[in-house]
């Protein structure tokens, strides 16, 4: 499809575009969040406390990086977050501390950010402390020599290197983002439709709409006798002229 063509439909169904948009923009603002959340991160570093003791291979090095990823991924656990609400009496379940904790590896490091994001700043920042020291505290209780049972953490030197503290500051809610991708969407929709619309549309308003429909040249045109008297210029009529139409 032309350009120009393009334009002139988009021009015609400005109506329809304008209200896809709008709509669009109008489920992207809903779609948004509206309760604030508020995250906390607590630090733990996990590893030899003597700096004498970091000489190892790099296999070992690779060795360890995995037991920190592997560590990172058993913090958000429901024994460790029961553990954590036992300890701080925090208004939530487990559960629910479960899927507000986020645990990550600090690239290059033997830091793990342990980070907990809810609504209230201060539910948050105990949370994320809580879920810290359950952690650091289930590792130092295993013994190698009980037996293991479900839930249990590896024993490893760890400890909390850094509390998390409320913020005051609540995360972007990205209503822009949404409007902006909203709005985006219902002009993709619009234009959609304008395309569908004129596919199903089998009206033939000028000789290059029929050349175009048709395939085939047009070598000429009949015009209107009332055209011609009201000063309309060679209006084409495309067909057999009506009954009282002159023309050659």
């Amino acid at each position: 499809m032309e350009l120009r063509r393009f334009a002139r439909l988009a021009r015609q169904h400005i109506l329809l575009v304008t209200v896809t948009v709008i709509v669009g923009a109008a489920i992207g603002y809903v779609a948004t969040p509206r309760t604030a959340l508020y995250s906390s991160s607590a630090t733990i570093y996990v590893g030899p406390r003597q700096l004498a003791d970091f000489h190892q291979s790099a296999d070992a090095a690779v060795s360890f990086d995995e037991i920190l990823a592997t560590l990172a991924n058993m913090l958000p656990s429901s024994v460790v977050a029961t553990a954590a609400i036992q300890s701080t009496h925090a208004d939530r379940s487990p559960g629910q501390a479960t899927a507000e904790t986020t645990a990550s590896v600090v690239p290059g490091t033997h830091l793990i950010s342990v980070t907990v994001t809810d609504t209230e700043p201060a539910v948050a920042a105990v949370l994320a402390n809580g879920m810290a020291d359950a952690f650091v505290a289930g590792s130092r209780n295993s013994s190698p020599s009980a037996a293991v049972q479900p839930g249990a953490l590896p024993s490893e030197p760890a400890y909390v290197f850094q509390p998390a503290s409320p913020s005051s500051t609540p995360q972007p809610s990205g209503k822009a983002r949404h409007v902006l991708l909203g709005a985006l969407l219902g002009l993709v929709v619009a234009i959609l439709a304008i395309l569908l619309l004129d596919y199903l549309d089998f009206t033939v308003r000028d000789p290059a709409d029929l050349e175009r429909r048709l395939e085939l040249p047009v070598f000429g045109v009949i015009p209107r006798r009332r055209d011609l008297a009201t000063g309309g210029g060679l209006g084409p009529t495309l067909g057999r002229p009506r009954e009282g139409d002159e023309g050659e």
